[in-house]
């Protein structure tokens, strides 16, 4: 095959293979495609993963019956707009790349069923990204999205959605009708303020960057915007059982580096004074 061959380009009469259903060039120093490569009719699967990609060719929309592509592990500041006329795709993988935005007209990938677009720079979706009707897992961790509009509950078939470590300061304020779906969310890792939706695992909004909540209150233990018996009691809890005990508050409220009973009195002062 042609995987592993230290191939620097592939040779534009490639695509007098018209018959070719399957094409995998992996981990070569690819640093572009011919656009010869709209000959290629009859393609089903692509994959150009741990190359040297920048760009993909325009050509790529001719590949209509295309139904897996996989570019993972490239250099890729964008995709084609010409992407959106795969309509056979089922699954596109371009995770570990320099992606800042999806192309217009991505939404019209409706046999899209599976998107893997961890490790990139994704700061929003596109207007017609609420289109894809079959997808069922998308991937989008480690990119720059700030928010998660509502219009993921148009999403009727989706199963897994992960945006762990990004941006995002917020989640639609009916996340918990999707949830009970028995679909999988993800969110640690952003900017969310609490208190956190009782719909969602701990796991699903760990390691949350409070710093900029401004009604956050650092005596405020378990995150349930009351300050309380209860929060002593978590804190308690803390200092006796650190190894062991988890919360995504910062229990150190004097900030002195160590967790103990000067914190505690800290909480009780701030019950005390109301």
């Amino acid at each position: 095959g042609l995987d592993r061959n230290q191939l620097t380009e592939l040779p534009s009469c490639i695509g007098n293979l018209d018959q070719l259903i399957n094409l995998s060039a992996v981990d070569n120093n690819l640093r572009s495609i011919p656009p010869a490569i709209d000959g290629l009719v009859n393609m089903l699967h692509l994959n150009l993963s741990d190359n040297q990609l920048m760009f993909i060719p325009s050509e790529i929309g001719n590949l209509t019956q295309l139904e897996t592509l996989n570019l993972r592990n490239n250099r890729l500041t964008v995709l084609p707009l010409e992407i959106s006329q795969l309509s056979s795709l089922i699954s596109l993988v371009a995770e570990n790349n320099q992606l800042m935005e999806l192309p217009n007209g991505f939404g019209q990938l409706t046999s899209l069923q599976y998107l893997h677009l961890d490790h990139n720079f994704i700061f929003s979706f596109t207007d017609d990204f609420w289109n894809l009707d079959n997808l069922t897992m998308a991937y989008l961790d480690d990119n720059q999205f700030t928010s998660v509009p509502d219009n993921i509950f148009e999403l009727d078939n989706l199963g897994s959605l992960t945006m762990n470590h990004n941006k995002i300061s917020e989640l639609p304020q009916d996340i918990c009708s999707i949830s009970e779906g028995n679909v999988y969310l993800s969110f640690s890792q952003n900017k969310i303020c609490p208190p956190y939706p009782d719909c969602l695992s701990e796991s699903a909004y760990s390691n949350q960057d409070v710093s900029e909540c401004i009604d956050f209150l650092l005596e405020d233990i378990n995150l349930d915007h009351t300050v309380d018996i209860h929060d002593i009691q978590e804190l308690m809890n803390m200092i006796f059982n650190p190894d062991t005990y988890q919360s995504n508050s910062n229990p150190d409220i004097n900030h002195d580096g160590v967790i103990n009973l000067l914190d505690i009195n800290l909480v009780i002062q701030y019950i005390l004074n109301g």
